[in-house]
């Protein structure tokens, strides 16, 4: 028996594995539905898709491209909408610190409170302004300080000076008007002549300068109180509670004119610089020669410009003066009368009875020792003289009568007689006035 060939079962294998069958040649048994003619089928088809199956990943597809796009929306939307209210952030930022910075100069709108300030000696513009500032009178140190720079540059004015002492500044000024009360340029050019006399008190001098509206009373009384101007003959004189006014003494008598609502620091000193002419390098020298200091030689005389009916007597009461202190130990008290009417007359009325009761306890000579803590006013230049060059004699008391005239005595029982004299000599004024 022939074995078949191996190569022709191999074809016959392989076609009936991957046989193509047509409709023509296969049948359709009775219980299968017919497939449509003229159409091929492999024997082992590709398995494709539903429609039902594609749908469901088609709609998630969507789904997520709908989600990416509103996701997309949104973010730009918030990001277009943080910038613009970062814009409107700045503006209002910009334009709340552009009003701040109008306002340091125009002042529009704020309230008239009154801050007190204090300028050193030798301040500059800058170190004004950082006081202002830390005083909140201005709110934009750094725009005031280009604003002044730019200002000055403008009106190509000088490095202005301000005059150190306390001032009483309202907040609704504007940074140039506050700088402006610093220094010594006049606000108005209207003035006013003022003399005042010798023997005048500070207490009158400022009761002066107010009542023609050259100054109020308030401020002249806080530069006297505050202001610590430096002069060679103020060197050592130290501020005491026991002392009625620091500058009670200095305060020139003389004609000054003075600018209508001048700064109290300017007036205080136009004074200042008249005494400091007046004291003279040999007055300085003199006073150092009799063991005194400054202070001492204008307490002296301000004793003789209140005790001496004129100048013909000041060289007399100064010899007074200077026995008693030389001889501390037998007169320890100077008994000067004015002492004690310079408080129950010029300092009771302002500081009030409590404080001038505390004050006559020093300045009173009929009860203290020695010098009052302070001068009792403001002496001429004969007082002075008299200070420093008293008469040589050896009297040790003095008393006036109603005219005038002195009584010198070297002793108690001279003295107690010389009242006598007084006496006689007041009743005879009187009877001749009735």
């Amino acid at each position: 028996m022939n074995k078949p060939d191996d190569t022709s079962s191999k074809k016959e294998l392989l076609k009936s594995k991957y046989a193509v069958i047509s409709d023509e040649d296969m049948a359709a048994p009775a219980d299968e539905k017919p497939v449509a003619k003229g159409e091929i089928y492999f024997s082992n088809p590709p398995r494709t898709m539903s429609a039902a199956a594609v749908a469901p990943s088609s709609a998630k597809s969507k789904s997520r491209k709908k989600n990416s796009s509103l996701k997309t929306y949104v973010l730009g939307n918030v990001k277009t909408v943080t910038v613009f209210l970062l814009i409107v952030l700045i503006s209002l930022i910009v334009s709340i610190v552009a009003i701040s910075c109008v306002n340091d100069v125009l002042a529009i709108g704020r309230k008239p409170d009154v801050v007190t300030v204090k300028i050193p000696e030798k301040t500059d513009t800058d170190e004004v302004l950082d006081i202002l500032s830390s005083q909140g009178l201005i709110k934009q140190r750094w725009f005031c300080g280009l604003f002044c720079n730019y200002t000055a540059k403008i009106k190509n004015a000088k490095t202005p000076v301000y005059l150190s002492g306390v001032y009483y500044i309202r907040s609704d000024m504007g940074v140039e008007a506050m700088l402006n009360t610093f220094k010594s340029v006049p606000k108005t050019a209207e003035t006013a002549t003022l003399t005042f006399p010798e023997g005048y008190t500070v207490y009158q001098i400022v009761d002066k300068i107010a009542e023609f509206k050259v100054c109020d009373k308030e401020y002249l009384y806080a530069a006297l109180k505050e202001a610590n101007i430096e002069y060679p003959f103020l060197s050592g004189l130290k501020k005491d509670d026991k002392r009625t006014q620091y500058y009670e003494g200095y305060l020139f008598p003389d004609t000054y004119e003075f600018y209508i609502d001048e700064n109290p620091n300017s007036i205080l000193r136009k004074l200042l610089d008249n005494f400091q002419k007046k004291w003279t390098p040999k007055y300085a020298q003199r006073a150092e020669e009799l063991g005194l200091t400054t202070d001492e030689v204008i307490i002296i005389a301000s004793i003789i410009q209140k005790e001496a009916d004129d100048s013909t007597q000041m060289a007399l009461i100064s010899s007074v003066i200077h026995n008693r202190l030389n001889n501390a130990s037998a007169y320890p008290m100077l008994s000067c009368d004015s002492t004690a009417f310079y408080i129950t007359n010029f300092v009771k009325p302002v500081v009030g009875e409590a404080q001038a009761e505390a004050y006559l306890t020093e300045y009173n000579t009929n009860i203290s020792d020695g010098l009052p803590p302070g001068p009792i006013c403001n002496p001429g230049s004969e007082a002075i003289k008299a200070a420093l060059y008293p008469k040589d004699t050896d009297y040790f008391y003095f008393q006036h009568d109603k005219s005038g005239k002195i009584y010198l005595a070297k002793s108690l029982q001279e003295h107690n007689a010389n009242l006598i004299e007084v006496l006689r000599a007041n009743a005879k004024i009187d009877s001749n006035g009735d």
